[in-house]
């Protein structure tokens, strides 16, 4: 046993699982389970919430759901492959409000987790014909954030836009778009979100409403169209772009999944986009 003083008092600590511990402690074999956070100060309904995120999940195995409190929610799945898919078909909502999810691995407190960051898809659009090259794709990706996946299309047929999977800081204001150098000549390249979920309009931070942000003047009483940022970020019509056939490149484990036709975020045979009273999930 090790010691931890605690005020004025020495105070043994437990070792358990592979610690040595000199005591019979049984710990558990890694569970596969999410923890997830709904990012907004409001009370919601901690069944409604449960029960939704199940049904969207579409687990092909057991699946329990349990609110742990302070604003976190445990997903115990029988099937790791459950997980996985759950994972890659980031961002999920739960009434237009971001429902956060992280891998919750055996040793960790699910209250150490940090809920910072999530993937979106991303449409990168106006985008020089030069340009449309994976090696740009990765460059234009990395200064958004980690990128996750991205679609590769037949090079000989120009899009509309291209896509790029990439985890976002979602503690930080949303970018709309960047600057590229091409040949000397500096030009903005706009970006808008797939299945982005309720933000703010006047910081651009996801989690609170325009009216509740700190950096909202209410003497003014702007509409929001007058705000800094708006609606102009999501990519409405989840539509494939004009132009052959694509596929999706995962960057963690390289994995290709050709797609045709249809909407986006339905891949692996199971439906991502769902809508319900209180759902629009799936990316």
């Amino acid at each position: 046993m090790s010691r931890v003083v605690r005020g004025d008092e020495e105070e043994d600590v437990l070792e358990l699982g592979d610690g040595g511990t000199t005591i019979p402690v049984k710990v558990r074999s890694d569970p596969v389970c999410l923890v997830g956070k709904l990012c907004t100060d409001k009370t919601v309904n901690s069944f409604a919430l449960s029960e939704v995120m199940i049904k969207a999940f579409r687990s092909k195995g057991k699946l329990n759901a349990r609110d742990w409190g302070h604003g976190l929610w445990i997903f115990s799945f029988e099937l790791e492959e459950d997980r996985a898919w759950v994972i890659r078909n980031q961002p999920w909502h739960f009434d237009n409000v971001l429902f956060a999810i992280k891998p919750l691995y055996g040793k960790e407190q699910p209250s150490s987790i940090q809920f910072t960051t999530t993937a979106f898809w991303i449409r990168v659009y106006d985008l020089p014909l030069l340009c449309q090259t994976t090696d740009s794709l990765v460059s234009i990706a990395s200064k958004i954030g980690t990128l996750v996946a991205y679609e590769k299309h037949d090079p000989i047929e120009p899009v509309e836009f291209v896509r790029v999977k990439v985890e976002v800081d979602i503690t930080r204001p949303l970018r709309n778009g960047l600057s590229v150098r091409l040949t000397g000549e500096v030009l903005w390249i706009p970006i808008k979100y797939e299945s982005m979920p309720s933000f703010c309009y006047c910081c651009g931070v996801i989690g609170h409403y325009f009216k509740t942000c700190k950096f909202y003047d209410r003497d003014e009483d702007l509409e929001p169209s007058a705000l800094s940022f708006g609606p102009m970020l999501k990519a409405h019509i989840v539509r494939r772009p004009k132009g052959g056939r694509v596929e999706i490149i995962y960057m963690d484990d390289g994995r290709r999944q050709p797609s045709q036709g249809g909407e986006f975020g339905n891949f692996g045979g199971r439906v991502s986009n769902i809508n319900e009273d209180k759902l629009m999930v799936g990316g």
